[in-house]
């Protein structure tokens, strides 16, 4: 009787640890190393940090729409300064059929494992005081067709790095596919206008997927139906004095 009420006390709480598994820092890109007034070396746009077991992500790369990116010191801190073509319109459509964006993929997780991605965060500030500059999120998840969550406007005022963060949708949820990051930015009519990134950074939780995860609790369910039978069946061969 101890032992089955120990098997079962077990798998509630191994459910129970599973079902809090906390965001935690997937990815981050700090461009350390990019050379001033340049978009390298490549290595620079690499991710910064190791990602956690059983995923593994792109570099950053830069789309033809922004042809005047480079990295910028700004104090000794390396920024990526997006910098839209002298042809670029100032409309989120435009934006995103001239290929204004930087992207990074996070690579199909190992099997029988998912991904829950919690939120995008990253420091932006504009490059210049004139015109508003905007920045928009999509995903590989819908194939691009929707923002995910309201963009960024940058103020004239905005010329110091600030934390914005792009939050948790359902869509982030048991992600089993490869997902792409695509930060588009457009000016309000201004052409040549730029927006300095840094510290792009992915948290959520590299996770067993759902299906993994009912096969160990279908074992887990067998092996206590087992440990019971098997009491019972002690129990009446010693009531028959057997």
């Amino acid at each position: 009787m101890k032992n089955r009420i120990f098997t079962v006390f077990f798998l509630i709480l191994w459910v129970a640890c599973l079902g809090s598994v906390q965001a935690a820092v997937l990815i981050t890109y700090d461009f350390t190393g990019g050379i001033n007034g340049t978009l390298g070396p490549i290595s620079a746009l690499a991710p910064s940090t190791t990602p956690p077991a059983n995923i593994t992500a792109t570099s950053i790369s830069v789309a033809s729409g922004i042809p005047g990116t480079t990295f910028q010191d700004n104090g000794g801190n390396i920024e990526l300064n997006l910098l839209p073509g002298a042809s670029s319109a100032g409309t989120a459509a435009a934006a995103v059929s001239g290929n204004q964006y930087i992207e990074f993929t996070l690579n199909t997780p190992s099997a029988s494992f998912a991904l829950d991605l919690d939120n995008l965060q990253l420091d932006l500030r504009r490059g210049g005081a004139t015109g508003n500059r905007h920045l928009f999120l999509r995903t590989s998840l819908d194939a691009f067709a929707n923002d995910i969550g309201p963009g960024v406007v940058l103020a004239p005022a905005s010329t110091t790095l600030t934390t914005f963060t792009f939050n948790d949708i359902p869509l982030f949820n048991n992600v089993t596919d490869a997902v792409t990051f695509r930060l588009y930015t457009y000016n309000d009519g201004a052409t040549n206008r730029s927006v300095r990134v840094d510290n792009i950074v992915v948290n959520g939780a590299v996770i067993p997927e759902p299906s993994t995860v009912l096969l160990l609790l279908g074992g887990l369910g067998a092996l206590v139906l087992l440990r019971a039978r098997k009491a019972q069946g002690r129990s009446q061969t010693c009531a028959r004095g057997e």
